[in-house]
């Protein structure tokens, strides 16, 4: 089956292609976009005046990640979303019909040349590996739940010799086929979204800045759900709990509750087992499911670091965030 070129979208997003010799017998396909090491570390803050979240993400291209970084694109409802905010360089704004909000590195260095120049100018204010930006900002009323994060990395375009180089290397390479939000890189986050659910504080690591857990390593987690004035945690069913992606249940029984942040209302300590979870290498948040012992649906997220993951490379360990994330 012959492939199909992707038309540029007004998301501005371009089929991946590199610059290659014409003269040569072997084609050097480009990279994909998604060939990047990527963390996307979210914050959640609720303000119960407006009744709104206040989302803001801090991306963090890992020092060993193999492109820069020029997009990133969360699937959330135009409805939903609302005082959409940009780091310097970047420009974000809703995709219509799409459900589609995106932020893209749009600082160029001669804007005033775009339209002569046979290439598409890179950005300049592309994320670079080992580099971290904050400042992409949304506001909603749908409380976090689990999403995914798609993220694109730079792969520059360059003019090729002609229109029978150009199929050929659709033909032959799967990188310049592949629709750009496809071949993105996934990563898993937390944002807007609909449920019938109440949010909870939850602590991974109770004491823990940064909250490390090796997905490769045996062993179980704590994690704690907070109690509050406006929760007490003896309403929580222990049993009912599920934590990562994979929904692992509490590795022991009897659960004890005690106050681990000194904010004078008792917290429920609970143990996962690590293996689990379904943790990847890379992963920032994982949340907490659960039910009140009324029958009442209750959910909550933490952010984390993964040190020693096997398949991060030739990094020592994770880098960045930690720290409650509701």
């Amino acid at each position: 089956m012959t492939k199909k070129r992707p038309v540029a979208s007004s998301l501005g997003l371009l089929a991946a292609l590199t610059s290659f010799n014409a003269g040569a017998a072997d084609i050097q396909c480009p990279p994909s976009v998604g060939d990047v090491a990527i963390r996307v570390v979210p914050q959640v803050d609720y303000n119960p005046g407006s009744q709104t979240f206040t989302y803001r993400y801090t991306l963090e291209n890992l020092p060993w990640s193999n492109l820069p970084v020029e997009g990133f694109y969360l699937k959330i409802a135009e409805e939903d979303v609302s005082s959409i905010q940009d780091p310097s360089g970047w420009r974000g704004s809703n995709t219509k019909g799409m459900d589609l909000l995106g932020w893209y590195a749009s600082k160029v260095e001669h804007p005033d040349r775009v339209t002569d120049d046979p290439s598409i100018p890179k950005p300049i204010s592309a994320l670079d590996p080992g580099k971290t930006l904050e400042g992409f900002v949304l506001e909603s009323p749908l409380p976090p739940g689990p999403k995914t994060a798609r993220v694109v990395g730079q792969v520059r375009i360059e003019p090729v010799s002609s229109e029978a180089e150009m199929e050929r290397m659709y033909a032959e390479c799967e990188t310049v086929g592949t629709p750009m939000l496809e071949a993105a890189k996934k990563v898993r986050t937390a944002g807007p979204a609909e449920g019938d659910f109440r949010p909870i504080e939850v602590d991974i690591k109770p004491g823990s800045a940064d909250n490390p857990v090796n997905p490769d390593q045996e062993g179980v987690v704590p994690v704690a759900v907070l109690g509050s004035s406006g929760l007490a945690v003896s309403q929580i069913d222990p049993g009912s709990l599920r934590f990562g992606p994979e929904g692992a249940q509490p590795a022991h029984r009897g659960h004890k509750t005690r106050d681990l942040d000194g904010d004078g209302h008792p917290d429920l300590l609970v143990h996962f087992n690590v293996a689990e979870t379904g943790l990847a290498c890379f992963d920032s948040v994982a949340f907490v499911r659960g039910e009140t012992v009324e029958g009442e649906k209750v959910q909550g997220f933490d952010t984390l670091t993964t040190p020693g993951c096997r398949s991060q490379g030739k990094a020592p360990g994770g880098k960045g965030g930690g720290g409650r994330g509701n």
